[in-house]
């Protein structure tokens, strides 16, 4: 019984010896802090996402897929992402809120039903109707005062937003103009 605990005593010092003091050296501390910080950095660039100038920061990681240039504006693009569908819900309130701060208008419907507008004569608040914060899809106002469009869908079983260029303009009082054909 003595030779067994002498055998786990000198098994317990070799390895005590031998591979603690590699680990030890291997270990480098401000390293494993500098990746660490790295890859926070790295998942946070996941979760924004620049669109028209203004950022956009969401509470889940999303990735984008495609973006296309509109044909009537080649500066302008349309934007779309992939999402974990599970994180749907957070993702579609923090958007909604974001643009809804970002615009004067809130976030918004255009109805061309119920309230016919005449362009270039109609002020925006006329022909907007408000949406709920379940929306899927809204339009709002950007900072460079352009109307753009979000709207989210799922296909195959993938979850996707797209954040495009409005097809309508406005001018400096908010005069809803022609409709702008972008492909």
């Amino acid at each position: 019984m003595k030779k067994i605990f002498n055998v786990i005593g000198i098994c317990a010092l070799m390895s005590y010896l031998f591979i603690f003091p590699s680990c030890k050296e291997s270990y480098d501390e401000e390293e494993l802090l500098s990746d660490i910080e790295k890859k926070k950095i790295e998942l946070e660039k996941e979760k924004t996402f620049v669109f028209a100038g203004d950022t956009f920061h969401l509470p889940a990681r999303i990735t984008q897929i495609d973006s296309s240039n509109s044909f009537c504006e080649p500066k302008e693009v349309n934007l779309t992402y992939s999402f974990n569908a599970s994180n749907k819900e957070a993702i579609m309130h923090s958007l909604f809120d974001l643009t809804s701060k970002l615009s004067d208008f809130g976030n918004f419907e255009l109805d061309r039903g119920e309230k016919f507008f005449i362009y270039g004569d109609t002020p925006l608040k006329d022909a907007k109707i408000d949406v709920s914060d379940d929306a899927t899809r809204w339009y709002y106002v950007g900072s460079n005062g352009k109307i753009y469009y979000v709207f989210f869908y799922e296909l195959l079983g993938e979850s996707y937003f797209v954040i495009t260029n409005g097809s309508f303009q406005i001018d400096e009082d908010y005069i809803m103009q022609w409709p702008i054909l972008c492909f």
